[in-house]
């Protein structure tokens, strides 16, 4: 393969991955796609629709896909021919349960480079949004289903970390032993397959800690 045909198919896969993830994490029941409560679709309907037929989507594309994907955002089910998004749905028939571990004062220690004493989950944002939150006194969800935060920041903005956006100006960051301390946030904490944490309410700005700028 010539380098520029290449180029052309890299491409295609970025287009087919996007796609993807939009489907999987927000569009699968608008689109009319069977998806388990455990945010699996079945490979055979997403590459039988006219969408992923018109980028000429095989098999082996999903695959490469997978393999090559940086942030591990989507999980693959191989017996069942199942595909699914590991986290960052706004679906609403989904049971993060099935999808998520729930994380616990007594199972915390399964968070990435966990430290009992302190222990910040991190949320990237830009400085027009940050000021929203403070207007607000909320961090919010959103369109979708968590507040998405990541346990650690990249200092070079070319290595990709899951659950943040390197483009974020401001780190909001919040300790999670008090978040879990407070009866509300019992039971609303996740982490993801990918090691995004997650937190199924919004949450007050008196929880956060301190912020810093990049």
């Amino acid at each position: 393969m010539s380098h520029q045909s290449n180029d052309i198919n890299q491409k295609r896969l970025t287009i087919i991955s996007k796609l993807l993830s939009k489907i999987l994490r927000h569009q699968a029941v608008n689109e009319g796609f069977s998806i388990d409560e455990d945010g699996y679709v079945p490979l055979d309907e997403l590459l039988k629709s006219n969408k992923f037929k018109s980028l000429k989507t095989t098999e082996d594309d999903i695959e490469n896909i997978l393999l090559n994907d940086k942030k591990g955002r989507f999980q693959m089910d191989s017996p069942k021919r199942k595909i699914r998004a590991v986290q960052g749905h706004s679906i609403q028939t989904l049971s993060a349960d099935k999808i998520l571990t729930r994380i616990t004062n007594e199972n915390m220690h399964l968070l990435p480079n966990y430290n009992k004493e302190k222990y910040f989950i991190i949320h990237g944002t830009s400085k027009q949004n940050y000021q929203s939150i403070i207007e607000s006194k909320y961090l919010r969800r959103m369109e979708r289903t968590h507040v998405h935060f990541t346990y650690e920041v990249p200092k070079d903005n070319r290595v990709v970390v899951s659950g943040f956006r390197n483009s974020s100006k401001i780190l909001i960051f919040i300790e999670i032993h008090k978040l879990l301390l407070n009866d509300e946030f019992k039971g609303c904490v996740y982490l993801s397959n990918n090691n995004v944490i997650l937190v199924s309410k919004d949450i007050p700005t008196d929880f956060i800690d301190h912020i810093t700028e990049r």
